[in-house]
Parts: structure tokens; sequence; C-alpha cells
């Protein structure tokens, strides 16, 4: 390997000597660098490029004025430049936006973006999408698939917060007005009520079975839950 190139251990690999020696004579065997003194504890710290990264933590599709509505939030970006969305038809992948989903980066996380499927409400039932993810150098990263039920189950925030009489209560997405420990967001998330402090999702007791572990929490009607 050429001492000058990147290297070709993964990004954030821990620094390992080259040689593994202190004393290191002339590198005579190298045919790229003969006679290149090699400095004692050559480092490799891994700087080849990576993949960019987006933790993608939620996918949803709901129908609204005839229209699908496909959401999804993402917990962290890292050189994002923005989405696309594709359906799977007939075996291969349709793109659904003529135009790539813009990332914002001065948004902080969690962040949601949605894209429109008119074509998916007629046709309704059960959908497959994927997401397509895309850095500042174009390359590209696919998440998915996902299969996603389309029967107007589920409703946007902004319909959500606009039936709640919130008075002098902060409605944005981020803020916690019955200061419960759960944003607005992560209340519509899971059906609760969000200037009610006693309405909240946790986890009030853990036992020890002879099975193992019961978990003990309020339930919301309509919410289906899983355990990680």
């Amino acid at each position: 390997m050429d001492p000058w190139e990147n290297s070709e251990f993964p990004l954030g690999t821990v620094a390992v000597t080259w040689q593994g020696q202190t004393n290191v004579g002339l590198n005579q065997d190298d045919p790229y660098s003969p006679g290149l003194e090699i400095p004692p504890a050559w480092y490799d710290f891994g700087f080849t490029p990576e993949p960019t990264l987006a933790v993608i933590s939620a996918v949803r599709a709901r129908i609204e004025n005839g229209v699908a509505i496909l959401s999804w939030d993402v917990a962290m970006e890292v050189d994002t430049v923005g989405y696309h969305l594709e359906r799977l038809v007939d075996g291969a992948w349709l793109r659904i936006n003529a135009s790539i989903i813009p990332a914002d980066p001065f948004e902080p996380a969690p962040k949601t973006y949605e894209q429109s499927d008119a074509e998916a409400a007629l046709i309704g039932g059960i959908q497959h999408y994927q997401i397509i993810e895309v850095d500042s150098q174009g390359q590209e990263s696919t998440y998915g698939p996902y299969e996603l039920k389309l029967d107007g189950g589920e409703i946007s925030y902004a319909t959500w917060a606009a039936g709640i009489e919130w008075g002098d209560a902060d409605s944005s997405p981020d803020a916690d007005p019955d200061g419960d420990g759960l944003t607005n967001w992560q209340e519509y998330l899971a059906g609760t009520d969000p200037l009610d402090p006693n309405s909240v999702l946790q986890v009030t007791d853990i036992k020890r079975t002879e099975d193992g572990v019961r978990l003990t929490w309020q339930s919301e009607e309509g919410r289906t839950y899983s355990v990680e």
C-alpha cells in the first residue's frame, strides 16, 4: 500500500502501527517509494471516506383529501443533502418525487420529511416504499423497503395539533407544555394528551418473573407497542 494514499481501513478504526516496531530501516522492498525511511510508529487513522449516515427512526403512511402522504422521522443526519421516495411497481422501483426533497441542516433532530403520492391513494392497500438518501458527493444510500398500509388511519402533526385547545401553551413539536418529559411531537406519536402530565407513555413497573421480566405501561387506544 502506498503510505501516502488513503487508508483501506474503515472510518474510525483504532489506530494501528504499520510495522509494529520502533526501529525501522530503509524500506527497500516498497516499489512505490524505494529507500524511504518510514518514521517510527507509523499510524493508520482510517481516513477512507465512508457513505453518509442517516438514522431513520419511523416511516408512516396516511391518506388526506384523497392523497397518500408518506412521512419519515430522522433521528440523525451526516452530510445529507436530501431524499428521494420510491414505490415498488411491478417489481421495479418508481421514483415519486420529481426533484430532491432537501434536507435542512439547521433544523435540530428529530426531524420529519413528507412526500405525497397521489397514485398510491387510488390503489390503496399494502404498498412497499424505500427512501434514498443523497449526500453532498452525490452518493446514494437506500433505506427499506418499508411495507405500509394506506387506509387513512393516521393524521399529520398539524391536523392533530389543530384539534387541541392549547390556550397559552406552546404547540410547537419540540415544546413540553405539561412538563411530563415528552415533547408535543412524542405525545403525538404516542397518542397521549400534551396538556396532561398524567397522560404519558412511560414504563410504570418492572418485575422479574419466572419467564423473564414483565414491563407495565399506560397504553392508549389505537396504538400498538413493541419492546426492543
